[in-house]
């Protein structure tokens, strides 16, 4: 009998349209800690925040006021970089200064217990990163005094692969289902199944890239802001107004709406947005503190629709505001989820997707973090089409019908 097995609330992630945003937040003091290195997100919206002594979990979903201390035990030495897949948490130990990491150690009841997930990666346990791929796999980034690795690892930590040396690796993202990009050592490199190989395609020194929805690529160098129309080939600076000089290793974020956000850590400090490619920034600090020094890895975006920021020495801010709308409001046109039946739900392989009174003229998967894996055109009330390439999780199906959009989640299994 055909049923659509799962009715869930509607998660706002990429789906999210330029008037759902405010561009300048202001600012407020969710909690102090000396310093805050990382943020990492669930899939329901939970937000874990590293120091270098402890993990802090948030104590709502996604619009946290305050957050409390992490008490399940884990060995702690020094910086900690936070990564979520779906309600799995993986924290990873980089004594940056003496290298004497204690490698990555994962939770699944949201910091109760922590489990060790070092099997494969020998003496390399000093892990600087760990990157989420768009098929489930995991890459962590090792670094010693005298290298730096990647491994690879497909079932959750349990075991991990040596893949090859990697020296300095700042950024990996995720484009598509299979496509990633990767800064390190003054190149930019391109992977096309998900993180098992990688070739150098330019050697544009950029420590961190974002991606328009367009398919722009935007990185920051040690001083400018550089653009590439090309999948990161060929790059050019770009001419700004309101930016500081000396743009290094600041966080560079993408909002919904092709929002720019960009962090400086060299005099003068502070955090920038921009809405028209980077050419002109202002300023977003109100709140924030004194010469906020915002990294690499402590700017977010919460599922509530919040902004997350993590200032060097200061704590943890929120945006007083959304920036993105949170449930509701995700197109103006929304039709209700009960307008398509998706089935079999969960699937694997093909899954059909119809409507009683509607043509379906387009199909979207999308993963939890909002990047577009498949898209189909339909012109039709019902359609079948394949998921036999995605790996296990959950998605968002976004169907574009005559009347409206309708947005769901479906589980492969």
């Amino acid at each position: 009998m055909k049923k659509n097995l799962l009715i869930l609330s509607i998660i706002a992630i990429g789906f999210l349209t330029t008037n759902n945003l405010q561009a300048q937040p202001t600012w407020f003091q969710s909690f102090y800690q000396l310093n805050t290195y990382t943020f990492g997100m669930t899939d329901n919206g939970y937000i874990f925040a590293s120091s270098g002594q402890s993990v802090k979990l948030s104590t709502t979903d996604g619009s946290a006021y305050s957050f409390n201390l992490v008490t399940g035990t884990f060995p702690t030495s020094g910086y900690q970089s936070i990564m979520a897949k779906g309600n799995l948490v993986f924290v990873s130990d980089d004594d940056y200064i003496n290298y004497h990491g204690r490698g990555i150690y994962m939770t699944s009841d949201f910091g109760a217990t922590w489990v060790a997930k070092n099997n494969g990666l020998g003496a390399d346990t000093n892990v600087r990163a760990i990157y989420l791929m768009a098929n489930g796999a995991l890459l962590a980034y090792t670094e010693t005094m005298t290298s730096g690795k990647l491994f690879r690892s497909t079932n959750n930590g349990t075991s991990w692969s040596f893949l090859q040396n990697q020296p300095t690796v700042y950024d990996i993202k995720v484009r598509s289902a299979t496509e990633a990009y990767m800064c390190s050592n003054g190149n930019v490199y391109k992977s096309t199944d998900n993180g098992l190989s990688w070739t150098i395609i330019s050697s544009s020194y950029v420590y961190k890239i974002v991606i328009t929805s367009t398919g722009t690529f935007y990185g920051i160098d040690n001083y400018t802001i550089q653009k590439s129309t090309d999948n990161a080939v060929t790059w050019t600076t770009v001419t700004t107004t309101g930016l500081p000089v000396g743009i290094q290793f600041g966080a560079f974020l993408r909002a919904p709406g092709d929002t720019i956000y960009c962090g400086n850590i060299a005099s003068p400090y502070g955090l920038y947005y921009s809405t028209n490619g980077c050419a002109n920034w202002n300023p977003c600090m109100t709140g924030l503190g004194t010469g906020p020094q915002i990294l690499r890895d402590n700017l977010t975006i919460s599922k509530g629709g919040y902004l997350f920021a993590g200032p060097s020495g200061s704590g943890v801010y929120r945006s007083v505001n959304r920036i993105t709308a949170s449930t509701a409001g995700i197109e103006e046109n929304q039709l209700p989820e009960s307008a398509i039946s998706i089935y079999p739900n969960p699937s694997h392989g093909k899954i059909q997707i119809e409507s009683s009174d509607l043509k379906v003229e387009n199909l979207e998967i999308y993963n939890m973090q909002g990047l577009l894996l498949k898209n189909f055109a339909v012109n039709d009330k019902a359609t079948t089409i394949d998921i036999s390439t995605l790996a296990s999780g959950m998605y968002f199906i976004k169907a574009k019908t005559e009347k409206g959009v309708v947005v769901k989640k479906f589980i492969i299994e």
